[in-house]
């Protein structure tokens, strides 16, 4: 009896932290977004930047927002290597510069 009160217990805490969770992270995300673009407005008038500019960096701004989902593409690499080619082809796709190995 007393153990299927912890378990029950336990079972909500365990849904209600993953749920809490979740509504933390979606609430970090939009706050982010919304600092992004406030940041972004707030250069355009610091700088006198005409009004149809403006819009059209604001949109690109926004666009690039949600194709991307806030994630800086230029920090993301894959974490699988190459496996016919080796760990040297990978290197060599984000690093031009370096020769793929023979």
């Amino acid at each position: 009896m007393i153990a299927d009160f912890i378990f029950v217990a336990l079972f909500y805490a365990a849904i209600f932290g993953n749920v809490t969770t979740i509504f933390q992270q979606i609430m970090s995300s939009t706050s982010r977004y919304h600092e992004m673009l406030n940041s972004v407005k707030e250069f355009m008038k610091l700088h006198d930047v005409p009004k149809e500019l403006s819009e059209r960096v604001v949109d690109y701004v926004v666009s690039t927002w949600v194709i991307t989902k806030g994630i800086d593409t230029t920090k993301v690499r894959p974490r699988r290597q190459c496996q016919i080619l080796g760990g040297g082809a990978n290197q060599s796709v984000w690093d031009p510069g370096s020769p793929l190995p023979i």
